[in-house]
């Protein structure tokens, strides 16, 4: 009879090690979305991405209706009513083409901020001929139809003229 007792301790003690030993798995938490850091809709919480991932640089690219309010009567009477916005050679570098008004560059940000640094226009129509305008500005893009654009042009002897330009798609 000690023996069984000394046998069954043995056992139960032994029992007790394997089964404490072993750790439950625990369930991992799916949570669907976005899940790279350089989009707009990036979420940290993400484990799972589910390919909803919004890039500011893409919703950029394409043609874009205008709407302006300028303080001044040149930019408002040449900007045209569309604007075509073209990749540039890196993510995030835009070329803004509108149209006989000028072309120039700018950026995009992964979280929609744009910034247009300071630069000559080519191709704007002055006028007064030699004229070298500079334009400069920034912006956000404000949704995946629509963006906001502050720009300021410097138009030399004739002054500074500010534009703020809403783009919708």
């Amino acid at each position: 009879m000690k023996n069984i007792f000394k046998i069954s301790v043995v056992l139960f003690v032994g029992l007790s090690l394997i089964v404490s030993s072993c750790k439950k798995e625990e369930a991992e938490v799916v949570i669907n979305g976005c899940t790279d850091s350089s989009a707009m809709n990036y979420l940290s919480d993400a484990t799972s991405n589910d390919g909803s991932c919004i890039y500011a640089h893409e919703i950029m690219v394409g043609t874009w209706n205008i709407s302006a309010a300028c303080n001044g009567s040149i930019m408002s009477s040449i900007l045209p009513a569309t604007i075509e916005i073209l990749a540039g050679e890196t993510v995030g570098d835009l070329w803004i083409d509108l149209g006989t008004s000028g072309i120039f560059d700018g950026s995009i940000s992964s979280n929609g901020n744009i910034t247009i640094p300071s630069q000559d226009i080519i191709g704007l129509p002055l006028p007064i001929p030699g004229l070298s305008p500079t334009i400069y500005g920034s912006g956000t893009l404000d949704s995946e139809s629509q963006s906001t654009v502050n720009l300021t042009v410097d138009i030399g002897i004739l002054g500074n003229e500010t534009c703020i330009l809403t783009l919708t798609l």
